[in-house]
C-alpha cells in the first residue's frame, strides 16, 4: 500500500451509558497520518453522564457511574 498517498484521517470512538438516547461516557480520538497512527496527538476523555450507566453498558466497556463520578460533564469539555 502507498501510505503516503492516504489522506489524513481521524478515528473516533465513543462509549455511552446505555440509555436511549445514550449519554456519552467516553470519547477517544486517534489521528492517522501517512497511513500510520499518531499516538503523540491521540486523546481520550472520560465524561460524567447526566444519567447513570446501565449495568449492560458497564459490562460492555467497564465504565460505571461510580468510576465516572467526579469526571467533568460534556458541557465542561466539549470545546
Amino acid at each position: 500500500m502507498n501510505f503516503p498517498s492516504w489522506p489524513s484521517l481521524l478515528l473516533v470512538d465513543v462509549e455511552g451509558n446505555g440509555a436511549n438516547p445514550p449519554d456519552l461516557v467516553e470519547v477517544a480520538a486517534l489521528p492517522v497520518r501517512d497511513g500510520q497512527p499518531d499516538t503523540t496527538t491521540a486523546g481520550a476523555w472520560l465524561i460524567k453522564p447526566p444519567n447513570p450507566v446501565t449495568p449492560f453498558a458497564a459490562r460492555v466497556h467497564g465504565l460505571t457511574t461510580q468510576v465516572l463520578d467526579g469526571k467533568p460533564g460534556w458541557e465542561e469539555i466539549k470545546d
